[in-house]
């Protein structure tokens, strides 16, 4: 019979004898000869040993050799993985490049499974303390958002819902920083929108006034924000509303009130201005509202 290793790395060789009797016939009467076949098995410390005996049935007798046995399963302990990982993220080994440490680490040093991992894992993205990406790993913070789906599908009613939430700020801060140089251009941004011939050049020398107010107010975050807002004008569907409200009695009405934020940036008034442009915007917003 073959020799079989059910363990190639085991330390321990055991004999495990298996005896079958055969019995033969012969003219001068019934011979029973017992063929011993020996099997050598190799087995791991700690396993179990199989004994067959004559019958053909199996007895196993633990053994408890040493403690170098098989591993035991790691506990499914999520609650433990989620108070060390809210320590690990709020305390001083915080990752400097906001990355996670992989499953596998962090099952190794919390001591449970990398199941409890996961289960602790989706508490903190569902908590939004992390995201997951599919291959790349686990990152604190919020993930990174696209505005290219976005500003596809903004209204011009969340558009401006957005304007007034951010321009303003935007005035407040450009009144704090900007130079007399600054001042002179928005005059005359404003002036090219009044006095433009069409429609459509109004419309894009009034938006060179906003995005100067945003560009001198000097926060790189909020102008990337701004800009992702003031692409939805540039859509069929802004300047169809657009051009419905506009009349010559709306257009001196809001001509006016760029010269109010100017003159409040000129004076260096963060509040007036902040109040001056959100005026300014609720007056278009209400009647873009009320465009059929």
């Amino acid at each position: 019979m073959p020799t079989s290793a059910l363990s190639s790395d085991a330390p321990n060789v055991w004999e495990c004898g298996r005896r079958r009797a055969r019995g033969t016939s012969t003219l001068a009467g019934h011979r029973r000869r017992i063929h011993a076949r020996m099997t050598r098995i190799v087995l791991p410390r700690g396993s179990a040993v199989c004994s067959l005996g004559q019958s053909g049935i199996g007895t196993l007798m633990d053994l408890d050799l040493d403690q170098d046995g098989p591993t035991p399963a790691l506990p499914d302990n999520a609650n433990r993985v989620l108070f060390g990982l809210r320590a690990l993220l709020d305390g001083p080994e915080r990752p400097a490049d906001g990355r996670v440490p992989p499953e596998r680490e962090l099952s190794s040093r919390f001591g449970v499974s990398r199941r409890a991992v996961r289960r602790a894992l989706e508490v903190l993205e569902a908590e939004g303390l992390v995201w997951r990406r599919q291959g790349k790993g686990t990152f604190l913070g919020q993930p990174p958002h696209s505005t290219a789906g976005l500003v596809a599908a903004l209204t011009p009613e969340a558009a401006m819902e957005a304007r007034l939430a951010l321009e303003p700020a935007l005035a407040a801060l450009c009144a704090g920083r900007a130079g007399p140089r600054d001042v002179i251009r928005l005059r005359a941004l404003s002036r090219r929108a009044e006095t433009a011939e069409s429609a459509d050049a109004g419309e894009l020398w009034d938006g060179a006034f906003h995005r100067l107010i945003a560009s001198v107010a000097g926060n790189p975050l909020l102008t990337a924000a701004f800009a992702a807002i003031d692409e939805v004008r540039a859509r069929e569907d802004w300047q169809e509303r657009r051009a419905r409200v506009r009349s010559p009695r709306s257009m001196a009405e809001s001509f006016a009130q760029h010269e109010a934020i100017v003159r409040a940036i000129e004076r260096g008034d963060a509040e007036a201005a902040r109040e001056a442009m959100t005026a300014h915007l609720a007056s278009l917003a209400g009647r873009l509202q009320g465009a059929p």
